[in-house]
């Protein structure tokens, strides 16, 4: 690797990108939340959203594979 490659990779070049990655835990998370939110409801709700999304997509395959045959 050359040096320009090694120093953009380095995270210690960059301290505020170091504070935004460096969450150890969710609740080191839950200070910078938009609108007040806290973290529980935000996983709460990111994981209903992914378990809708989810079965409206098998649903879409299963009514196309119906409608082939």
């Amino acid at each position: 690797m050359d040096g320009q490659a090694s120093a953009w990779c380095d995270l210690r070049s960059s301290p505020a990108m170091a504070f935004t990655l460096a969450f150890t835990t969710a609740g080191d998370a839950a200070d910078g939340l938009l609108f007040g939110w806290e973290i529980a409801s935000l996983q709460k709700w990111a994981l209903i959203y992914l378990g809708v999304s989810s079965l409206a997509f098998v649903v879409v395959w299963i009514v196309g594979y119906v409608r082939e045959q």
